[in-house]
């Protein structure tokens, strides 16, 4: 029996290195194991050989699920975590410059990189629970995937919560590089509001002086009038606004620059001298600006054509101001607006027209338009009437007279004109200035016959003839 046992293992040992798939088995397995041939089993007491079991490859699926759970319960080292959670955080630092190199402020780059913060925690908690789902248990590991998550939640929560912060320290840093505009929107996106806003009335003040120094004064008055008339309840802003306004008209009117708003320039300059705040300096600022703006406006609407007001602002010169360098030139200045004034009135308002003329005749006696207008009130005018029912063939003569007697029927006939026998008018020009008595003269076939007009209450009617407007004479009758 032994023997058979020993011949049995050589012949399977042969079969086995002939085949070279099954590895030598020992002789006592060999002997204990359970045999298979030819489809037929063989009990232990039986002489037949003895094989092993034979166990199937593993399918391809089988494989990839064993390198899925391998890499996913695959422990990490310290430094692929350190990595790992750097480059979170990097990537929430690139969302927020991405976000900014876009056009957005620091409060909008800040939601982007909360929100991307938000992602990769929802991210690093999904990662983990599927590690842990695939076997990966270890405390290290389920500590440090609650800590990322929580410190990705809790930074884009910061990022969130410094909103208004983020608005008001960007804003300082506009506002000191000299970008204005932009941040006053940040102050007011960071909740600044009229009247009580400082930051953006500091701001506005800031960005005033910037323009006044470039000169460009109407832009620096309204940055100014903004925080006087918008931010009252700023203190020291308000304050410095007050200033800067009167900074601005002062330098303005210095230069004697286009487009100066004059009436609210010599209003504000006047009031703020009687303000505390307007030290010595500024008083003798005042006092030699005023007369160079009342002087400026003066020739101003001269050449606009507005003379009355021209008049006004140029006289108040010499009268307020006799010290200034400007009077005598507002003294000149204003003769002209005065004559300008005067022949602007003869059409319409010659009786105005007579006081602007003789105002300028006294007192601007040494000027040449003073002289020109004592001529002018001085010179003979026209006196013009119209006749009705006037006869023709021959038509009668009109004549003035100085002095008359209707009793004895003389008239001293000293000017005479003819009249027009369609019409019946009449002009007589270059007439004195002085009274007359109005007559007509008509030669008829019994001699020349004279008659002449009443006044209402019975008397001689009388011409006036006056300065620069002559005499309109009503419409008589003949006869």
């Amino acid at each position: 029996m032994e023997d058979g046992q020993q011949h049995q293992a050589v012949e399977t040992a042969e079969a086995t290195a002939a085949d070279g798939a099954i590895d030598e088995i020992p002789t006592a397995e060999l002997a204990a194991a359970p045999s298979v041939r030819d489809g037929a089993h063989v009990t232990d007491g039986a002489t037949a050989p003895q094989f092993p079991p034979v166990v199937a490859p593993l399918s391809a699926p089988d494989v990839v699920s064993t390198t899925r759970a391998a890499v996913l319960t695959h422990p990490f080292g310290a430094l692929p975590a350190a990595v790992i959670a750097a480059c979170c955080f990097a990537l929430v630092g690139i969302s927020y410059s991405i976000a900014v190199a876009s056009g957005a402020d620091w409060t909008r780059g800040a939601q982007v990189a909360a929100y991307a913060a938000f992602a990769l925690a929802l991210l690093a908690l999904a990662v983990g629970a599927l590690r842990y789902a695939a076997g990966r248990r270890a405390l290290s590991f389920v500590v440090l995937a609650l800590l990322l998550s929580a410190t990705l939640v809790g930074t884009g929560t910061a990022g969130l919560l410094m909103a208004p912060s983020l608005h008001r320290a960007q804003a300082r840093v506009l506002e000191q590089s000299g970008r204005y505009e932009a941040a006053i929107a940040e102050y007011a996106l960071a909740g600044d509001k009229a009247p009580d806003a400082p930051d953006t009335a500091r701001t506005y003040d800031e960005w005033a002086a910037s323009l006044l120094r470039q000169k460009q004064y109407t832009a620096a008055l309204s940055r100014y009038l903004r925080v006087t008339s918008t931010y009252p309840g700023t203190g020291s802003p308000y304050h410095q606004a007050e200033a800067g306004v009167f900074a601005t008209y002062a330098a303005w009117i210095a230069v004697n620059g286009s487009g100066v708003p004059y009436p609210d320039a010599i209003e504000y300059i006047q009031t703020y001298m009687k303000s505390p705040a307007c030290d010595a300096a500024c008083q003798s600022t005042a006092k030699a600006i005023l007369p160079q703006a009342a002087y400026q406006f003066g020739t101003q609407l001269t050449a606009a054509g507005q003379y009355a007001e021209a008049v006004k602002q140029l006289a108040a010169v010499k009268t307020q101001y006799p010290q200034s360098p400007y009077a005598a030139q507002a003294h000149t200045a204003a003769a002209v607006a005065y004559l300008d004034l005067g022949q602007q009135q003869l059409p319409t308002a010659c009786g105005d027209a007579v006081k602007t003329y003789q105002a300028l005749a006294k007192s601007y006696a040494d000027t040449p338009q003073g002289a020109q207008a004592k001529k002018a009130l001085d010179a003979p005018q026209r006196v013009t009437g119209t006749i009705a029912h006037v006869p023709s063939n021959p038509a009668p003569t009109m004549y003035l007279s100085r002095s008359a007697d209707p009793v004895s029927y003389y008239f001293s006939n000293d000017f005479h004109t003819s009249v027009d026998s369609q019409s019946g008018s009449f002009t007589f020009a270059n007439v004195p200035l002085g009274t007359y008595f109005l007559s007509a003269v008509r030669d008829t076939a019994d001699g020349s016959q004279t008659i002449w007009w009443n006044a209402p209450d019975g008397s001689i009617y009388t011409v006036q003839v006056g300065p620069l407007c002559g005499a309109q004479l009503p419409t008589f009758t003949y006869g």
